[in-house]
């Protein structure tokens, strides 16, 4: 009697786990649009992130990718694009895309990684409470630009006209570029800005800084010169400029200085504020969070290139030094 039932009993049990299985709900993948300038250590960082928090591509999450390659007229259309196709959220890491995806839609969430002035430019509220579909992190451009100076005058202190290279097509040129005056005419010192929208604007650019006779180049952080690092980098040495630059991967690729945020730490971060809107929070309520790694970058050999005697203490005092 026993031998039949237990095969009947098991039958049953597993044909009963079967019928429940199947009336469970099958979870949905979430659909996140990417728009940014291509795939780069900075997205792979923004990947690893989303992996790190339980959001694995093509199986609960699917990345919508949008490469601008540095055009930015191709942003705009990009953004709308994803507006209609009903993603959940828009990661717009800087500003050649969070500005689009901003004049696309009020009503999807859209995280940014690099912001430079959030408040200035009238995209939240306030840190605390951002207030809108906008928030991520910022990097602190107005206070980090006056330091940056102070850093490139201390180790070139002949310096009287400073060239400075921007993209006025960036949502954060114009405060940006008020920060950088200010900190000029403080220290008596003049500023020749030079615009910068395209590849094909480069050389050009660099003959203005020649005959307007800059000692030396300060750079305005952009997805554009970022972008265009290796490129910036050979111009300022073929045109013995002492450099600074926004960001560590200039120093990289052979400008002289840097002093900024880990940028692949900020995207890695950036993916914490895409994985709390996924699961119910509201943009409007997300703390936008400032970076916490500054690093010092110095790049000697491109010093001797230029024949600047970089000072002892300054080179203490970098984070990392390339020789």
């Amino acid at each position: 009697m026993r031998r039949r039932t237990l095969p009947v009993l098991s039958v049953g049990w597993l044909l009963g786990l079967l019928s429940v299985a199947n009336t469970q709900p099958v979870q949905e993948a979430k659909h996140v649009g990417l728009l940014s300038t291509g795939d780069n250590p900075l997205t792979l960082a923004l990947r690893d992130g989303l992996r790190e928090r339980g959001w694995i591509e093509s199986s609960n999450i699917i990345l919508h990718t949008r490469w601008t390659e540095g055009k930015q007229d191709r942003a705009q259309a990009m953004a709308a694009e994803l507006v209609s196709m009903g993603v959940a959220v828009i990661v717009a890491p800087s500003a050649g895309s969070y500005e689009e995806a901003r004049r696309a839609t009020s009503t999807i969430p859209i995280v940014f990684c690099t912001h430079g002035d959030p408040i200035g430019t009238g995209h939240v509220a306030s840190l605390a409470r951002p207030g809108g579909n906008m928030t991520g992190l910022s990097l602190l451009q107005d206070v980090v630009n006056e330091k940056k100076i102070e850093i490139l005058f201390e180790a070139v202190p002949t310096i009287r006209r400073l060239g400075v290279l921007l993209n006025p097509s960036v949502a954060t040129a114009a405060t940006n570029t008020k920060a950088v005056e200010h900190a000029l005419q403080r220290l008596n010192r003049t500023a020749v800005l030079v615009d910068v929208r395209t590849e094909d604007d480069l050389d050009g650019a660099f003959e203005k800084l020649r005959k307007e006779k800059a000692d030396a180049l300060f750079v305005i952080g952009s997805a554009f010169m970022y972008l265009h690092r290796y490129e910036l980098s050979r111009l300022a040495l073929q045109h013995q400029l002492p450099s600074m630059f926004p960001f560590i991967e200039n120093a990289q690729a052979g400008g002289l200085m840097t002093y900024a945020p880990d940028l692949p730490d900020n995207y890695r971060r950036c993916a914490g504020y895409v994985d709390k809107i996924l699961r119910g929070a509201n943009p409007a309520d997300l703390p936008i969070e400032q970076p916490t790694v500054f690093k010092l970058v110095i790049n000697t050999r491109t010093a001797a290139a230029l024949g600047v005697m970089i000072p002892p203490t300054l080179l203490a005092r970098a984070d990392e030094v390339i020789e």
